[in-house]
Order: structure tokens, then C-alpha cells, then sequence
């Protein structure tokens, strides 16, 4: 039987900025009471490198190699390290903190969607679980290694023959909490080292990289895209929370304060590189 209704916005490709400023907006939605539980899918207009909110700029980015490439760089409200939004599909869960899905605890949130996130892998034969041992990784390094999110798994994150494929970060705001996070397609290793490390650095890591780094659709027998795997995910929010998912469309209102946000904040350079 369906607990209740949550919202579903599907957002298609915008810019990295406008994206941190959407989810923060329907954080605060959500918080506020002005709308139920929500998931949103959404895409990058560009290659992106996004940072996690305590993150040093200095050390997690290689500023000359993203500006010759055209790759934007934002920062987070969420903690977690660095990741490179490319060839993906990215989701955000907004809900209040604790309640019928949510046992409470930031650790309770990542498994219950995790989760959902492998139901839906596994129906393309793609064997997800959940990683069970590791802590997360400090970011206060100057080995770029350390900066990016996908290098390695975090307890209750999905990994695949021990490779992380789903990179997920989390807030709390007075009640409630937001939790995105990236599950790349694809992924470009070159492009992704040198927007983290030197060219030096991240040439000599290159092959441990390739190693370490999962994505999934290195692990699906035939390719999977970005609208299957959104479609997956929604069939298995219904299936496992016994949720109604109702497609609506982002708001005016909240869009209006979104670009308000996107500029004032997400669009700063103090926000930014300010850490």
C-alpha cells in the first residue's frame, strides 16, 4: 500500500550552477513545508567539477586545465569530495530527516538509497552492493587521488567488483536533509585527472586510476542511457518506499529564486575558491 505522494522533477541539462541552486532552493521547500518529499533528475550542460562544501579550491583544482578545457567548477552545500559531472545522470532526494522510508542518521539515509540506486542497476545485470568497511577519506592532502569522490567507496555506497559506480554527498537543514549524487555513464579519466591534479601528477596516476574508478556502464553488457536508468530508479522508489512519484514541473517561484541564488552565491568566486 502507497505511504504517500512525493514530488518528481525531472530537470534535463543545466548549468552546474543553476543545479547547486535548485537543490538548495527545494531543500528549503521541503523544509519549509511549501511542497512534500521530492526526488530530482537532472544532467550538466557542460563538464563540471563540483567540490564538496570544506574542500580546499587550492588543492582539488587545477584551474589552468579547466579553463583550457571549458570545465566549469562549483561548490556544494554537501560534504564529500570531488566529482566530475559529465556523461551521467545525477539524482537529489529531499525529505524530512526522519520518518516512515528514513530511520534517521546520515549513514541510515545513504543505505536506504543506496539501496534503491542498486535495485535499479540490477535490472540492467549490473551486480551492485553496498561497500561495508571503509570511513571517509580525509580531503585535507595535496595528493589529488584523495580529492575525488569515485577513487574510493565509503560505507554504504554501491561498488561494483569493488569499484564504486555511485557518488553520493548529503546536508541537514533543521529537519530536513538533501542528498544528491552522480552516477556516471561514462567516464573520462583523462579529463578528470587533469582537472584535479597537475599534468604531471595525474599522468603518473593514470593507470591507477583506470583501476580504481567504476562507472556503468563499464559493467553493463549493452549501454545503458540516462532515461532508462532515471526510469529504473523511479520503479524502484515506488517498489521499495511504497511511494506515489507525481512529475511535476520546477516552479516559477522557485525557479526565479534559483537564478536569484545562482548569482548571488553559486556564481561567486568567494563561494567558490573561498576554501
Amino acid at each position: 500500500m502507497e505511504r504517500f505522494t512525493w514530488r518528481l522533477i525531472v530537470s534535463g541539462a543545466l548549468p552546474g550552477s543553476l543545479n547547486m541552486a535548485l537543490d538548495e532552493v527545494l531543500l528549503e521547500a521541503v523544509r519549509q513545508g511549501r511542497c512534500p518529499p521530492l526526488v530530482r533528475f537532472y544532467q550538466w550542460q557542460r563538464p563540471t567539477l563540483s567540490l564538496g562544501y570544506a574542500q580546499s579550491a587550492a588543492r582539488a583544482v587545477n584551474g589552468g586545465f579547466c579553463q583550457e578545457k571549458g570545465i566549469a567548477v562549483v561548490r556544494r552545500i554537501t560534504g564529500g569530495r570531488s566529482v566530475l559531472h559529465h556523461r551521467e545522470l545525477t539524482y537529489a532526494v529531499v525529505s524530512p530527516e526522519k520518518n516512515a522510508i528514513f530511520p534517521g542518521g546520515i549513514q541510515n539515509n545513504y543505505r536506504v538509497i543506496a539501496e534503491v540506486l542498486g535495485h535499479a542497476l540490477r535490472r540492467f545485470g549490473i551486480p551492485a552492493v553496498l561497500a561495508s568497511g571503509r570511513g571517509r577519506v580525509p580531503v585535507d592532502t595535496d595528493d589529488f587521488r584523495h580529492h575525488i569522490c569515485f577513487h574510493a567507496p565509503s560505507i554504504h555506497e554501491l561498488t561494483v567488483a569493488g569499484r564504486k559506480v555511485a557518488g553520493s554527498a548529503q546536508t541537514r537543514r533543521q529537519g530536513c536533509f538533501l542528498q544528491h549524487g552522480s552516477l556516471p555513464l561514462e567516464m573520462d579519466l583523462e579529463l578528470l585527472g587533469g582537472a584535479l591534479g597537475t599534468t604531471a601528477s595525474h599522468k603518473e596516476a593514470f593507470p591507477e586510476l583506470a583501476d580504481s574508478i567504476g562507472w556503468i556502464n563499464r559493467f553493463a553488457a549493452k549501454p545503458v542511457a540516462a532515461d532508462d536508468l532515471r526510469e529504473a530508479i523511479e520503479e524502484a522508489i515506488a517498489a521499495l518506499w511504497q511511494v506515489r512519484l507525481e512529475r511535476e514541473a520546477v516552479t516559477a517561484a522557485e525557479m526565479a529564486q534559483a537564478v536569484d541564488l545562482q548569482r548571488s552565491k553559486y556564481e561567486n568566486d568567494a563561494w567558490t575558491f573561498g576554501r
